[in-house]
């Protein structure tokens, strides 16, 4: 068991710091959910990868890879192109 070392804090300094610990918390989160909903190029995916973007085109083609429409643009989920079950031979 480790040592603790109980520090006496006022009310008003307690509060403080749990209301810190929980904005903190919080960032985090939604800088993790914005992380995860990021979407990416078909250069960007070739970039990761060091492949064409003839690769990354078959990969979709092959259901490797699922490209959304986002207006003209096709994009790729990050997290999605993260997970892909791609092996690479070099």
């Amino acid at each position: 068991m480790e040592n603790m070392t109980i520090i006496p804090l006022s009310k008003a300094e307690l509060l403080a710091t749990i209301q810190s610990s929980i904005e903190d918390a919080i960032s985090q989160d939604r800088e993790n959910h914005y992380q995860d909903h990021k979407y990416w190029t078909a250069q960007e995916v070739a970039d990761h990868f060091k492949v064409t973007l003839m690769t990354v085109s078959a990969w979709a083609k092959q259901g490797i890879l699922t490209k959304y429409r986002i207006g003209r643009r096709v994009l790729y989920k990050r997290v999605e192109v993260l997970k892909a079950p791609i092996k690479l031979e070099y």
